[in-house]
């Protein structure tokens, strides 16, 4: 469970840096 809540946290993390490199 710790272990799939920090993936999930690195998961959104990577997302949110994807998105950011399309905005820009």
């Amino acid at each position: 469970m710790y272990y799939f809540g920090l993936w999930q946290s690195l998961h959104v993390t990577f997302s949110s840096a994807t998105a950011n490199l399309h905005i820009w």
